[in-house]
């Protein structure tokens, strides 16, 4: 059997968890042997750090502490693992009330004003839509496009905050 996480350095498989799904502010971290996933009683979960910072672990969820906190910005946390670099990537979204896809700029730029003459005219005039909407810069991305913070996301991992 094959595990997500079979490159990883040791033979536990890690899960994060926030406390509430958007902008959360703490972060918690719990581990299970590969072998025990689908056992709820073998779970263990940070609950102090010692003067070196190494975590001590137990099994019971009232004694957890946040391994990280920062008042609203966690929010669905996921960690991912890359061998190349043999590091591990926490990856969370922040919720800022916006909807960075503008459905305003969609409607006045492309619905409401083309024409479509089959579904395949629709799908092909989409793809030029996108193309140009992922090239533009904008404000809420440092005057940088979304193309654009994504490469500098995926190359640097960056972002725009």
């Amino acid at each position: 059997m094959e595990y997500v996480n079979k490159n990883a350095r040791d033979g536990y498989v890690y899960a994060v968890s926030s406390d509430q799904g958007d902008n959360g502010s703490n972060l918690r971290l719990g581990c299970v042997s590969a072998d025990a996933i689908v056992c709820r009683e073998e779970w263990e979960w940070v609950c102090a750090f010692d003067r070196s910072g190494a975590p001590a672990w137990s099994h019971s969820l009232s004694e957890t502490i946040p391994i990280l906190s920062i008042h609203r910005s966690v929010s669905l946390p996921e960690m991912v693992y890359f061998v190349e670099t043999k590091r591990y990537l926490l990856l969370t979204w922040r919720h800022n009330g916006k909807v960075e896809r503008s459905h305003r700029k969609d409607n006045e730029y492309f619905y409401a004003v083309k024409k479509f003459y089959s579904f395949d005219d629709f799908k092909n005039q989409l793809i030029v839509h996108n193309r140009n909407y992922n090239n533009f810069p904008m404000r809420p991305l440092g005057w940088f496009s979304p193309n654009d913070t994504l490469k500098k996301f995926f190359n640097f991992f960056i972002t725009y905050h």
